[in-house]
């Protein structure tokens, strides 16, 4: 059973819905003006190695490689879509939210490289979380995710806070305890101020996002939206808290990335609200999921998630230029002045 928009299904080349296969080819366009970015920036500015942070291209490669990619799977999935597809139009989607968390931390700590291992473990549960809650989407899966979720984030926020040093800045904590002359109070006072606040406010964030986790499953949205949601609003939330960062540490930000911040910051607000107007449910019934459809809404050819397509994939484009322009103020500075955080 494939849920088509019935309203705004334009068949071509002997598919039912051509449009929602052709509009992903932003994706594809977009993924590919970005491997070209990275090239003439890789080739053709001069770097010294003593200064700025390190640009590991390889990694703004495999952006740009998995945009490509997700427009393949996502016009694959809208062939004929439905619940046992629908893996194909989000999984990339989860590789490209993780990848541009991994680079922001990669800025800072440049000579801490992703272990792919960890990385592609990273991906799978979440993949295996989507799967299992796409299938059986029982209230026990939603719990057991967002428990699990919530302590993954308080884990992430020391590691973050102890610059990845997690066990020994317990210890110290531990130790400061013991001492006689250390006031209770003052062994939990926070050193470093600015790390505390952004953690604790991620903290708070994330764990309200986990919590919307019931509101999500009472309503009857999908656990991999769901998972998506999260995924994405936490690589924006890093973002911003990297930018603030750099504030706080008295780095400037170029014109090129406020530029880029923000058409982000526009592009990402429409898709959002695009999103949202959904045409078809597969996890409905398929008389229920006709009465959503809507006629075409522009050029009497796209619908409100085509739209969605062509926008999310300006907004990743540039995203992920902002996030290669974001530190061009530091190219002249030499390491040991660069704070990192």
């Amino acid at each position: 059973m494939c849920y088509y928009n019935f309203l705004c299904a334009n068949p071509l080349f002997g598919m039912t819905d051509f449009n929602h296969i052709f509009s992903n080819v932003g994706y594809i366009f977009v993924g590919i003006l970005f491997l070209f970015l990275v090239y003439i920036k890789d080739k053709w500015e001069i770097y010294k190695p003593s200064h700025g942070i390190p640009m590991h291209s390889g990694m703004y490669y495999a952006m740009g490689i998995a945009l490509i990619i997700e427009g393949i799977l996502s016009a694959c999935y809208h062939i004929c879509p439905n619940q046992a597809n629908f893996q194909f139009d989000t999984s990339f989607m989860y590789v490209l939210a993780v990848l541009w968390i991994i680079k922001l931390y990669q800025k800072r700590h440049p000579d801490i490289n992703a272990v792919a291992y960890a990385t592609f473990l990273v991906l799978g549960i979440a993949i295996f979380m989507a799967t299992i809650g796409i299938v059986d989407g029982s209230l026990s899966i939603w719990i057991l995710f967002m428990v699990s979720y919530i302590i993954f984030c308080v884990y992430l926020s020391f590691n973050a806070y102890f610059l990845s040093y997690v066990r020994h800045g317990l210890m110290s904590v531990f130790k400061d305890c013991t001492k006689p002359h250390d006031r209770f109070f003052n062994v939990f006072k926070p050193r470093r101020r600015a790390h505390f606040i952004i953690c604790l406010l991620g903290n708070i964030i994330n764990s309200v996002m986990a919590l919307l986790g019931i509101y999500c499953y009472s309503n009857g949205i999908d656990f991999g939206t769901f998972l998506l949601v999260i995924l994405l609003g936490n690589a924006t939330l890093y973002c911003l808290s990297y930018t603030s960062m750099k504030l706080t540490h008295g780095e400037r930000i170029c014109a090129q990335a406020i530029f880029f911040g923000i058409l982000t910051l526009i592009t990402w607000g429409f898709s959002a609200y695009f999103f949202t107007q959904t045409s078809t449910l597969w996890y409905v019934s398929p008389a229920e999921s006709r009465q959503r459809n809507t006629n075409c809404q522009f050029l009497n050819f796209y619908d409100y998630h085509d739209i969605w397509h062509l926008l999310s994939a300006a907004a990743l484009l540039f995203t992920f230029v902002f996030l290669m322009v974001i530190d061009d103020d530091l190219k002249h500075k030499p390491h040991y002045e660069i704070s990192v955080f």
